[in-house]
């Protein structure tokens, strides 16, 4: 949604939740009916040392409160949030970035969703997706979620230390493996890694550009340990190992 495990070393300085009815919108961005207020938050760092299930290395972000109308969008139904896959979900978010957060955002990652709601203190939305924006040079990120192809929330971080192995933008004019084929190789690799899937998208996808990897690479995560399971070229859909090394 990348990072190593994070020890105290790794902090998080700023977290602002805010829904996405408030402040100027893109045309092309739907308006919802809803406001989040933004929360102070603390921090709880994850310990390396203590997680032995390799489940998805996100630092922990811990909102002290949570606003319990966080919104819930309204649109088309789908379980899990996903009825508008990762690409077409990534105009309406870009669109936000660029207004509201720096007209030279770049998508850095798409992350996995159930870490990222967790980090949030798990407030009542679907999976859907969460893309993470950067202006090159600056530590500071900025989140949105995506659910059902429409806003849910943003969240603006900035880390005090680089992540390793660096993150790099992601252009996504070489990304010809859409979410969708993912999910369906998975399904055809399932069996063999003796996992039975009945719903693909139930699972979470992570897309991310590391420095040293041979461009942009998505993996699956499970939905419940947050562990990693499978991973394909974004642009060859050829099956590579973990890009986190892991």
């Amino acid at each position: 949604m990348m990072y190593d495990r994070l020890g105290a070393s790794l902090l998080l300085s700023a977290l602002l939740l805010s829904g996405c009815s408030g402040g100027p919108q893109a045309q092309t961005t739907p308006t919802m009916p809803y406001q989040v207020t933004p929360v102070v938050v603390t921090v709880t760092p994850v310990s390396a040392a203590s997680d032995t299930t390799g489940a998805y290395p996100a630092p922990s972000y811990a909102p002290a409160t949570v606003n319990p109308a966080y919104p819930a969008p309204v649109g088309p139904t789908d379980p899990q949030g996903r009825s508008v896959m990762v690409l077409d979900s990534l105009a309406v978010a870009q669109n936000v970035a660029k207004d509201r957060f720096n007209p030279n955002a770049q998508l850095y990652a798409v992350l996995p969703s159930r870490p990222m709601i967790r980090n949030l203190s798990s407030p009542p939305v679907l999976p859907g997706w969460f893309f993470k924006f950067k202006v090159a040079g600056s530590p500071r990120e900025f989140i949105i979620q995506t659910v059902n192809g429409q806003i849910s929330g943003t969240t603006e971080i900035e880390l005090v230390e680089p992540l390793k192995p660096a993150e790099l933008p992601i252009d996504v004019t070489t990304v010809k493996i859409t979410s969708d084929q993912v999910f369906d190789s998975f399904k055809q690799k399932a069996p063999s890694l003796g996992l039975k899937v009945d719903d693909p998208k139930s699972y979470d996808l992570e897309l991310v550009n590391l420095e040293g990897a041979n461009g942009p690479i998505w993996s699956v995560f499970d939905p419940t340990t947050f562990a990693w399971v499978y991973s394909v070229n974004a642009t060859s859909g050829a099956e590579v190992p973990n890009p986190h090394g892991k």
